[in-house]
């Protein structure tokens, strides 16, 4: 929210972001992709081995969450509050890949975005913990004012960002 603040502020020019999808009029949106976000245990895991397993069975469990103000963490949160469910026994980690390693060694279960865990669920070193809600997705998005100019290294950078990890 801070980042978004500046920039209506012309503080910064361009603002890479996790969030629902754009809709502020005053912002153009350059890039846009949807993300998913998905449930991780070790491959070892009990819950893995389940059909389907209840939010509230999940969050039994040890957890490893992202930051507080982080997209993953917040939906987290709110699927667990529409169903009067807390949040308990979690361990605060900043980096996704370090929280990749630790589930992955059985600490616990994690709810990350599904891009960062792909490769570890195919080479089997996570799996995906069927947990029965509604798909959870967000948006990978790249905003600036529309009063704005984009210059060229602006461009340049949408650009590059846009060849890594192309829109859908």
């Amino acid at each position: 929210s801070d980042l978004l603040l500046w920039l209506k502020e012309n503080k910064v020019d361009l603002v890479y972001y996790s969030h629902d999808q754009n809709r502020d009029p005053e912002l153009c949106c350059c890039y846009s992709r949807r993300e998913q976000l998905t449930f991780v245990a070790g491959p070892d895991h009990p819950l893995c081995r389940e059909k389907q397993v209840s939010l509230q069975t999940l969050l039994q469990q040890p957890l490893i969450v992202t930051e507080r103000s982080g997209i993953c963490y917040q939906r987290l949160r709110a699927l667990a509050a529409e169903r009067g469910l807390t949040l308990q026994d979690t361990v605060e980690v900043d980096n996704t890949r370090a929280i990749s390693e630790m589930v992955a060694q059985g600490m616990g279960c994690a709810f990350l975005p599904e891009y960062s865990v792909s490769r570890d669920v195919r080479h089997g070193t996570l799996r995906v913990i069927p947990v029965e809600i509604p798909p959870q997705t967000y948006y990978s998005q790249i905003v600036y004012r529309k009063d704005k100019w984009a210059a060229p290294y602006m461009q340049a950078l949408i650009e590059k960002i846009r060849q890594a990890r192309p829109e859908e």
